[in-house]
């Protein structure tokens, strides 16, 4: 992998894998990736201003491991976590997806209608062309950079900024999509004009707290759920 993440110039840079005994990852094989392979990648970081490294992390296993994360803020690297099922908003590299897509299957199409009228097949070596562009030596096509289109720095910046990423906001938690309210009055009751998602929260909850019940009346512990 070539980058330049904290480092002066471009470099290449190995790839790894970890797992554990069942295949996934846990609270020590987390640990041992951030040692191994992110934290070599910024090699000046130090909890100072200007100097730490904040990496956003899913709701998995091992991302509340109190000493691991002691550990890590010492040497300037903070964890931040994500919300859970909010990729859509939140996830940086969706935003970019969207674009890319539309114009890769723009190239398909393009592509297709070309070698169809030459009665001439798309072959897998016709992927590079698909996600990078350029002139199709069979009919002639020209193709638009669809990665390039997508993932340029102006298009990433544009990503962090809607994820609230770069920079460093609360706009995915005020998105409408994200986030919802069930207020409930003193009474008992709900407000009429209550947001149709959060009347959907509370139904749920009224349902859950009914099958409980009725667990606990057959005689299992139902408290955890």
């Amino acid at each position: 992998m070539r980058g330049q993440f904290g480092f002066a110039s471009v470099r290449r840079l190995p790839c790894s894998y970890g797992l554990n005994e069942k295949g996934g990852m846990n609270a020590e094989e987390l640990n041992k990736y951030f040692n191994k392979n992110v934290l070599p990648l910024y090699p000046d970081m130090e909890d100072k201003p200007g100097k730490r490294v904040m990496l956003k992390v899913d709701s998995g296993p091992g991302r509340t491991d109190l000493p691991m994360l002691a550990q890590m803020q010492l040497k300037g690297f903070y964890l931040v976590p994500g919300v859970s099922n909010t990729t859509a908003k939140t996830q940086e590299t969706d935003q970019n997806y969207g674009p890319f897509k539309i114009s890769f299957r723009g190239n398909i199409r393009v592509l297709a209608a070309a070698r169809h009228q030459q009665k001439k097949q798309m072959l897998l070596k016709d992927l590079a062309l698909l996600v990078f562009g350029g002139t199709d030596s069979i009919t002639g096509v020209v193709l638009e950079d669809s990665f390039n289109k997508a993932f340029l720095q102006s298009g990433c910046l544009s990503a962090w900024n809607k994820c609230g990423a770069v920079p460093l906001t609360r706009k995915p938690l005020e998105d409408e999509g994200i986030r919802h309210e069930a207020i409930i009055n003193a009474d008992g009751t709900t407000l009429s004009d209550m947001d149709p998602e959060g009347l959907k929260l509370m139904e749920i909850e009224r349902e859950n707290r009914v099958h409980c019940k009725f667990l606990k009346l057959l005689g299992y512990d139902s408290e955890h759920l």
